[in-house]
């Protein structure tokens, strides 16, 4: 069986992230930040993605 990474939504992600959706949302138009996926209409980011991402950032700054 495949691992499964929890679902997060956009507002749940900029709270992880310490930020406003709004900000989210532009670093992803910029390319700053990874892009959701949907259902629907409804962004949506896998909590593993946010992981990764966010050990990138502490990586790339040492």
């Amino acid at each position: 069986m495949y691992g499964r990474s929890r679902v997060l939504s956009q507002a749940e992600t900029a709270r992880k992230l310490g930020v406003t959706p709004r900000t989210l949302r532009r670093w992803v138009q910029s390319g700053y930040f990874p892009h959701p996926f949907r259902l629907g209409r409804t962004p949506y980011y896998s909590e593993q993605t946010v992981k990764d991402w966010i050990d990138d950032q502490i990586n790339t700054a040492h």
